[in-house]
């Protein structure tokens, strides 16, 4: 017997359910530390149950928001002019006094036009409504050197001051 469309889009419930659990259970860990709890939200949640998703999963992050097991979500791969994010995800999480941040795809800031980009991006981002922009995948601007400790590549220092000073940081 093969699955289904049905059974696929089961399948993507269950495991959605699953990760809601644990959200809901992260969520009861970390305010009982004291901390909040971010989602990291990438491109792709905007795609309904009944179609294949990535690792067939369904991150009901709408679900996550109105019933308060985030405090805060970080949305991964989308621009700051997404009009699927300002039509969806920033009025629900405006109704629900929930700061959203948004991260712009891995890119590397060792260019000659980092410092512009990365000042762009971030008063984009601000400008837009999002509470914060995020530079992702530090391992993109920082290397350990032989002593271990943390070592800048090329213009990246630069470029992350400049977008914190553009956005007034």
């Amino acid at each position: 017997m093969e699955a289904t469309e049905a059974d696929y889009e089961k399948v993507r419930l269950l495991r959605g359910e699953a990760v809601t659990q644990f959200l809901r259970d992260a969520k009861a860990l970390t305010h009982a530390a004291g901390r909040k709890l971010v989602a990291h939200v990438e491109c792709g949640v905007e795609v309904p149950p009944h179609l294949h998703t990535r690792m067939q999963l369904h991150l009901d992050w709408r679900r996550w928001v109105r019933e308060g097991l985030v405090d805060e979500l970080m949305l991964k791969y989308w621009g700051s002019q997404s009009v699927w994010v300002h039509e969806e995800v920033l009025p629900l999480a405006k109704r629900h006094g929930l700061p959203v941040h948004i991260c712009d795809m891995n890119f590397t800031l060792n260019s000659p036009t980092g410092v512009e980009r990365a000042r762009r991006l971030a008063a984009e981002a601000l400008a837009a409504g999002f509470a914060g922009f995020s530079f992702y995948e530090t391992h993109s601007y920082l290397k350990l050197n032989p002593r271990g400790l943390p070592t800048v590549i090329g213009h990246a220092d630069h470029a992350i001051r400049a977008a914190a000073d553009a956005c007034g940081v």
